[in-house]
C-alpha cells in the first residue's frame, strides 16, 4: 500500500515519559547555566531582558506548543507539524535545520561538561582542561555512554534526563542560597539606578543569547508517541518545566551579580567562578567539588535530552522516506531508532575532533544525507502525485528531482565556511 503524504508512522514505540519526566525533561533541555555568565556580564539591567523574553518569546512558545501537540500529536514535533501544514517540503527543512544546528550544539556541550568534571577532583586538576587528548577522550567516553543508554531505551535514557534536571535545579539553587547569604553578609546591594537600561544598543545582542537559553519546549512534542497520555500530560509539563526554567534562570543571573562585579563575571567557566568566590567568604568552600559533581551530572543530562530527542527528527523523516530508510528502523529489542541515534553521535563526535578534513567529511555527510534514494523518493512522489492527483504532491516532486541540487550546494558553501573557522 503506497504511502500518503504527510502521514508519518511510528511502529512500537514505547510510551514511557510520565508527567515528572516531562517536567525535568524540560528543565534540563532549557535551563544551560553556561549561558547566564555573558547574559550577566552586561549588569542588572538585563533582567529587563529576561522579563521581555520570558513575556514575549517563552510564553507564546509554550502556549504553541501546546496547541500543535493537542492539534498534531505524534512523532516528530516541529517537523510533523510544518509538514502537515505546510507541505512536505518545508516539513523536510524545517526538521533538517532543526536537526543540523543541533549536532553542532552536542558537541559544545560535551565539551562543557568536560571542563566542569575538572573540579569534581578538587584543586589543582583544573589544567586537566587544556590537554586535549585528555578533553577529547573525555567527551568522545561521554558521547559513547550517551548514545548506548538512548539506544537502550526512553525508559533507561530518561533517567539520565531526570538525574540532569534534578541537578540543574540543585545547581541552580545552591548559587542563589549563596547569593542571599553574600546579600546578607556583604556590601552587594543595587541601587535603584542600576535597574536602568542603559541607551546601549549592543544591550540588545543579550536579548538574543536570552531567547537562545530559553530555547527547549518543543523538544518533548519530538517524542510525542513516547509520551504516556500526551494530551494530559503535556500541557501540564510546559507549564511547570517553563515556570520553574524561567525562576531558576534569572535567579541564578542576579545571584551572578551579587557574586562579583559585572567586568569580573567570565564568560567561560563563570558559574565555576561564582560559585568559589561566594564559597570561600562564607567558610564553605568544601562545597565546590560537590557543587562541580552535581553541575556535571546536569550538563551530561542536557547532552542526553538533546541527543535523544533530536534523533527522533531522522527517525521519522526516514519512516516517510524522506532520509535514508535505514533512519526509520527501530531496533529489534529495545524498539529504539538506533539507527538515527548512532548516526547523530558518529556526526557530533567527528566536530569533536575538528580538523581540517573534517569540514569536507560533513559535507559529503550532508550532500548523502540530501540526495540518499533521490530516485526512489522522487518515483514514490511521482506515484503519489498521479494517485491524488493534488498540486502539492507535484511540488514534492519537483523538489526531489530539482531541489536537491540547490540544497547541496547551500550545505558545499556552509561546510566550507565551516572549514575554514575551524
Amino acid at each position: 500500500m503506497p504511502e500518503t503524504p504527510g502521514q508519518t508512522h511510528s511502529p512500537q514505540l514505547k510510551r514511557v515519559l510520565g508527567r515528572w519526566d516531562m517536567v525535568l525533561l524540560f528543565v534540563v533541555a532549557i535551563v544551560n547555566l553556561n549561558v547566564v555568565p555573558t547574559i550577566a556580564a552586561n549588569g542588572v539591567s538585563v533582567v529587563w531582558l529576561w522579563l521581555l523574553a520570558l513575556l514575549g518569546f517563552f510564553l507564546p512558545q509554550g502556549i504553541a506548543v501546546i496547541e500543535l501537540s493537542q492539534q498534531m500529536p505524534g512523532e516528530g514535533g516541529i517537523y510533523l507539524w510544518a509538514k502537515r501544514i505546510f507541505g512536505d517540503f518545508h516539513g523536510f527543512l524545517s526538521g533538517w535545520c532543526y536537526w543540523t544546528n543541533n549536532i553542532f550544539y552536542l558537541p559544545t556541550v560535551l565539551l562543557y561538561f568536560v571542563g566542569i568534571s575538572v573540579f569534581v577532583a578538587g584543586p589543582g586538576t583544573e589544567h586537566l582542561a587544556d590537554n586535549v587528548a585528555f578533553t577529547l577522550t573525555s567527551a568522545l567516553v561521554l558521547l559513547a555512554v550517551l548514545t548506548t543508554l538512548n539506544v537502550l531505551g526512553l525508559g533507561v535514557g530518561k533517567w539520565v534526563n531526570n538525574l540532569g534536571g534534578i541537578g540543574t535545579a540543585i545547581a541552580a539553587v545552591v548559587l542563589i542560597g549563596l547569593g542571599i547569604a553574600a546579600w546578607h553578609t556583604r556590601d552587594a546591594q543595587f541601587s535603584a539606578a542600576s535597574f536602568v537600561p542603559p541607551a546601549d544598543i549592543r544591550l540588545l545582542s543579550s536579548f538574543g543569547v536570552i531567547c537562545f537559553g530559553l530555547v527547549g519546549l518543543e523538544l518533548a512534542s519530538v517524542m510525542g508517541d513516547e509520551i504516556e497520555e500526551p494530551a494530559r500530560t503535556l500541557p501540564g509539563a510546559v507549564v511547570w518545566g517553563g515556570v520553574i526554567s524561567g525562576v531558576l534562570y534569572v535567579g541564578a543571573t542576579l545571584t551572578l551579580l551579587i557574586a562579583m562585579p559585572r567586568e569580573d563575571v567570565g564568560v567561560l567557566q563563570g558559574i565555576m567562578q561564582a560559585v568559589s568566590r561566594m564559597a570561600n567568604q562564607d567558610g564553605v568552600g568544601w562545597i565546590m567539588p560537590l557543587f562541580a559533581l552535581v553541575l556535571a551530572v546536569s550538563v551530561a543530562g542536557i547532552a542526553s535530552a538533546w541527543l535523544g530527542g533530536m534523533a527522533r527528527i531522522p527517525f521519522v523523516a526516514g519512516l516517510d522516506g524522506y532520509m535514508p530508510q535505514a533512519f526509520g528502523k527501530l531496533h529489534p529489542r529495545y524498539a529504539t531508532p538506533h539507527v538515527a541515534i548512532i548516526v547523530q553521535a558518529v556526526i557530533s563526535g567527528a566536530f569533536l575532533n575538528a580538523g581540517s578534513g573534517c569540514g569536507l567529511a560533513v559535507g559529503a555527510i550532508s550532500l548523502y544525507l540530501c540526495c540518499a534514494d533521490k530516485g526512489q523518493s522522487a518515483g514514490r512522489s511521482q506515484e503519489r502525485a498521479l494517485q491524488r492527483g493534488n498540486a502539492s504532491s507535484r511540488r514534492n516532486r519537483r523538489f526531489y528531482l530539482h531541489g536537491c541540487s540547490d540544497v547541496s550546494r547551500v550545505y558545499s558553501v556552509a561546510t566550507y565556511r565551516l572549514d575554514l573557522v575551524v
